[in-house]
């Protein structure tokens, strides 16, 4: 239990570093980014509008797929569909066959992509 609480804790910092130094955004919860978004431009839909988030793993096979063809907005949609899953309790995730250690291991992706992995593998020590 604790030590779910901590990667949890550890995955939202992680995000939060990412959209600070990427987006020079201070973001604590979905609600920071959403709010930010003009009403013409909802790259939030696939993530935070989803009832439930029925298939995690369709969804982020498309996100990580933009995200290598450099298509618009698909870093900002990366990170609200990982700020989203952080924010999920691990009984949710394994219910969709994840967890929050894969969302460590994605960030990690990510932020090697960016080449800001010694930053958030400092988070990760």
């Amino acid at each position: 239990m604790y030590e779910q609480d901590y990667i949890m804790r550890m995955n939202k910092d992680a995000v939060r570093v990412i959209a600070k130094l990427i987006f020079n955004k201070d973001v604590n919860s979905l609600k920071d980014i959403v709010d930010d978004e003009t009403a013409e431009d909802n790259i939030h839909k696939t993530t935070y509008i989803q009832d439930g988030m029925d298939d995690i793993l369709k969804m982020e096979e498309e996100l990580l797929r933009d995200l290598k063809q450099n298509k618009s907005r698909a870093l900002e949609r990366a990170v609200l569909f990982y700020l989203r899953l952080c924010e999920e309790n691990e009984e949710f995730l394994q219910s969709h066959d994840y967890s929050h250690d894969m969302i460590k291991e994605r960030l990690s992706e990510i932020a090697e992509r960016l080449g800001i992995a010694g930053i958030i593998k400092t988070i990760y020590i």
